[in-house]
């Protein structure tokens, strides 16, 4: 139920976010009460400040979607009233014979005639029909179903508009004050993020709006050959390994880019040197590891945005203000991107929250409300970041951590989880408020200082 829900509100944002850049109205039918809804606001909102100011028309978005996730909920319990209905339907469709048929009818028929009027489904008038015998009764019973049908549907249509009607009445009249307070807040935290020109990298980083060849990617390690490596085909084969040493594929990968299904898994396998590879015991192919080094190479695919931010009683004050500007504009960065964000707020307990889905800004605006204070649990954040990453196999994520950084190291396993996520193209960045020393820096692929008190 909530999946489906969640795919309608993704419909409507995106339905949103294309009249904002081409000024088309969503085509829908007339049994999509909401999309019928939404170009009424789309009507009413023109050329008005809500619509002419960026902040107020995403706050918009918002507020409608937040609505609409309501209704749904809604809409659903009002299809599930009359499920009975649809099943019935069905079953007398699909029935082999007549007697079970009319069976099924006599049991629902008096049901049908509490809900409809004659008019709108003649009940007893069909079941005069049914007494005679001069009808074909298969095909009295679809001409029956493909009218019900009609008025099945029809009264769902009523139902869910006239809960639409009730219910926008209310929303109508309070969106105006709830945005406009959130406009102010939001304008607020906006002026605090173009003090900084740290925080304008940081998006930019988090965004990769750098071109391509500019991007660093994840820590590799660089080997130099003490001699020219031979053919695995003309050395002792002794075991297996990963790299992305097409002389020294095995038969299955080969197999991987012979089928056109399965290229890309191919390339994403040699990009990341994990394809299944021959190894060997010859003098000829000795590697050295000479040292760790950034190659610059970009990464084709965006995963999401994961922002941890502690919020101990360390970070209140000026230090909190800038956490939640830098994540605000984190979150607008992921939405044009149409990425999803998460949010990790790290005081005792880490909470993931996707800031950039629109249904959820009634929690965002919950936490940017919110006070910091407590202590600090950095090993339970990267858990769950970490945890936040493997839930759907993410690849290439861009994960930041603003922080004091006043918390220990974590722990081997942790440390070690990081590191492989690394090879997998996640980026793990810091943004360190204050001038503690920072056990991460190494660790991290990148930190940014910002020094409130010098």
């Amino acid at each position: 139920m909530k999946n489906d829900i969640e795919s309608q509100l993704s419909v409507y944002a995106s339905a949103f976010d294309e009249f904002v850049d081409t000024g088309k109205y969503p085509v829908h039918d007339e049994e999509d009460v909401l999309m019928a809804y939404l170009v009424t606001v789309f009507e009413d909102c023109l050329g008005t400040q809500w619509w002419s100011d960026e902040i107020l028309r995403d706050l918009l978005k918002n507020s409608v979607l937040e609505f609409f996730s309501i209704l749904l909920s809604c809409f659903q319990q009002i299809e599930q009233r009359r499920e009975i209905e649809r099943q019935y339907m069905y079953a007398i469709l699909n029935a082999q014979d007549i007697e079970r048929k009319e069976g099924l009818w006599g049991k629902v028929s008096d049901y049908l005639k509490g809900q409809y009027s004659q008019y709108e489904l003649n009940v007893d008038g069909y079941n005069s029909l049914l007494k005679l015998d001069e009808f074909d009764k298969d095909i009295l019973f679809q001409k029956i179903c493909d009218e019900w049908s009609l008025a099945y549907r029809e009264k769902i249509l009523e139902e869910k508009q006239r809960y639409l009607n009730s219910s926008k009445i209310q929303f109508e009249n309070s969106v105006g004050r709830s945005n406009m307070k959130d406009y102010r807040m939001v304008s607020r935290y906006r002026t605090i993020s173009v003090k900084y020109k740290e925080l304008k990298e940081i998006v930019s980083c988090m965004g990769r709006e750098k071109e391509q060849a500019e991007e660093l990617d994840t820590l590799i390690k660089q080997y130099i050959p003490e001699t020219l490596s031979a053919s695995v085909a003309h050395s002792d084969i002794h075991g297996v390994e990963e790299g992305n040493d097409l002389q020294a594929l095995m038969p299955t990968e080969v197999a991987l880019l012979a089928e056109f299904a399965t290229e890309d898994l191919f390339f994403m396998k040699y990009a990341m040197r994990q394809l299944q590879l021959f190894s060997n015991r010859s003098d000829s192919v000795r590697k050295k590891q000479e040292s760790q080094t950034k190659r610059r190479e970009p990464r084709q695919i965006k995963g999401p945005m994961i922002v941890a931010i502690d919020t101990s009683g360390s970070m209140s004050g000026k230090a909190e203000s800038i956490a939640k500007a830098l994540l605000l504009e984190i979150t607008q960065m992921a939405k044009k991107q149409h990425r999803k964000c998460f949010l990790l707020s790290f005081s005792v307990r880490a909470q993931a929250l996707d800031t950039a889905h629109s249904g959820n800004w009634k929690k965002v605006r919950e936490f940017m409300v919110s006070h910091f204070s407590g202590g600090t649990d950095g090993e339970e954040m990267l858990k769950t970041a970490l945890h936040t990453l493997t839930q759907e196999n993410y690849l290439m994520a861009d994960v930041l951590i603003i922080s004091d950084f006043e918390f220990d190291f974590c722990c081997k396993p942790t440390e070690s989880r990081i590191r492989k996520e690394q090879e997998r193209g996640v980026r793990f960045y810091g943004l360190q408020i204050g001038n503690g020393v920072n056990v991460y820096e190494e660790l991290l692929d990148k930190v940014w200082r910002l020094d409130l008190w010098h």
